[in-house]
């Protein structure tokens, strides 16, 4: 890896809707000047991404075929113009010397047969690659907190109900983002990974199912 000494870290925020989040750069780079062949300064570098949808298939990788740099947004809409279902995405960003030219190393990497691996292993043999587990999960935490509404209302009301329904939610909540972080520190590339990712897909999904099922609901009564 060229730039050995950089720790590559994307972050991002969720739109509240669910249509779309976007991903910022907080990367600590060398002050402007000072950077090396192993540790550059900002302006020293490009910043290339592409994204996939758990869980990971040809399909569900998205590699632009031009690059602006950060912030980015990703739209998460469908046809209908709606959020489409909660997804864990992974994101991924590589840093790479102002000089690389991206549309000849995307056609180099489709000529590959493999494009999404060829520019990981490009940009980690020139420059620096980071990813982060990017969690749309706004289903979810609204069947999740609107559990815990019903459940305090009740409370407060003087009344019994059962706290089985956002128990269960919030340990499934819990464990989409747990599995989300474990995923996100594996190695890039590797089936562990893909199946960390994987997982807390399981995870969001059987959230969502025990959500939609009426029968779950606490007996509040409100």
């Amino acid at each position: 890896m060229a730039y050995s000494q950089l720790t590559v870290i994307p972050a991002y925020s969720v739109a509240t809707d669910g249509t779309s989040y976007t991903v910022t750069d907080d990367t600590v780079y060398a002050a402007s000047g000072s950077g090396t062949a192993t540790f550059p300064s900002e302006n020293q570098v490009q910043k290339w991404y592409m994204w996939q949808k758990s869980p990971f298939d040809v399909d569900t990788q998205d590699i632009p075929t031009t690059q602006a740099g950060l912030p980015v947004t990703i739209g998460t809409v469908g046809v209908d113009g709606l959020a489409l279902p909660d997804n864990v995405n992974q994101f991924v960003l590589m840093i790479l010397p102002s000089a690389a030219v991206y549309a000849t190393v995307l056609n180099d990497a489709y000529t590959s047969g493999d494009p999404w691996t060829y520019l990981i292993e490009y940009a980690q043999a020139n420059g620096a690659v980071g990813q982060i587990a990017a969690v749309i999960a706004v289903t979810a935490a609204n069947a999740t907190y609107d559990a815990l509404r019903r459940f305090n209302n009740a409370q407060m009301a003087g009344g019994e109900c059962d706290s089985t329904e956002y128990a269960t939610l919030k340990a499934l909540l819990q464990g989409v983002y747990s599995n989300a972080a474990v995923a996100q520190s594996l190695t890039i590339l590797s089936e562990s990974q893909a199946d960390g990712y994987a997982a807390a897909q399981t995870v969001l999904n059987a959230l969502n199912v025990y959500a939609a099922n009426p029968s779950n609901q606490c007996n509040c009564n409100c």
